[in-house]
């Protein structure tokens, strides 16, 4: 799926979720219970409301906000403005 002819409606947001495992060597570490209740990503596609981010932006939002997807291996959320907590800067 070529992800540059999605457009979403209103104020929905694409975002590909950032990979949260973080590895030393061949070590896996586990996620604080802190960290599991925000995730990152990167917002990849913007309905014409969604008005206080662009392409490209890096945003943190609850866990279990918007609708999870997987498209060809990489995972993706759709999400309202509304769900965004925090773009980085």
């Amino acid at each position: 799926m070529n992800l540059e002819n999605v457009k979403p409606l209103g104020d929905r947001i694409l975002v590909r979720l950032e990979d949260s495992t973080k590895k030393i060597g061949s070590i896996y570490i586990p996620e604080t219970e802190s960290e599991r209740q925000k995730t990152r990503g990167e917002v990849i596609a913007l309905g014409k409301d969604a008005t206080d981010l662009t392409r490209g932006d890096k945003v943190v939002f609850k866990k279990y906000a918007g609708t999870h997807h997987e498209i060809d291996g990489v995972k993706y959320v759709w999400l309202r403005e509304t769900d965004i907590d925090a773009k980085l800067i």
